[in-house]
């Protein structure tokens, strides 16, 4: 099937010939996130189109997180019906259309280590696209009863 069938969505936010707008660029930074006026490191506090990175109810709760959440699970059981390959380009294409809101939504993760900032720096597409694969195998108690 065409990606804007699985994704059930307006495909504006792709190159023209259908391809990811995060093809050829470095994985640090997409051409969205490096274009905005948000910074993609030394970032005070996340802010709603962000999602917090880790454990813990703070990052659970968090708007980001929380919507971040209701979008994945729009698009999870064309996730879990896609083949492999479609499974790895649905992933790609899920974080290009994050970062494309307004504000840009950020996969943020914060500076802990000993001595630390404790300000918050951008993951990347990989770890991003890592992040989204993971949310999408996990199954939900309900899709285990059906």
């Amino acid at each position: 099937p065409d990606l804007s069938t699985i994704l059930d969505t307006d495909m504006s936010c792709f190159n023209d010939d259908g391809t990811s707008p995060l093809t050829n660029r470095p994985e640090k930074k997409t051409r969205l996130a490096a274009e905005s006026t948000h910074s993609m490191e030394h970032i005070p506090y996340p802010e709603e189109n962000d999602v917090m990175c880790g454990r813990g109810r703070n990052n659970n709760d968090h708007v980001g997180n929380v919507r971040f959440r209701q979008f994945m699970n729009e698009h999870k059981l064309h996730y879990i019906s896609a083949t492999k390959s479609e499974k790895s380009n649905m992933a790609f294409e899920l974080v290009a259309m994050w970062r494309k809101q307004q504000p840009p939504g950020r996969f943020l993760k914060q500076d802990n280590s000993f001595g630390g900032s404790g300000l918050w720096h951008d993951i990347g597409d990989k770890k991003a696209r890592d992040k989204v694969c993971q949310f999408l195998r996990k199954r939900t108690l309900y899709e285990l009863k059906t």
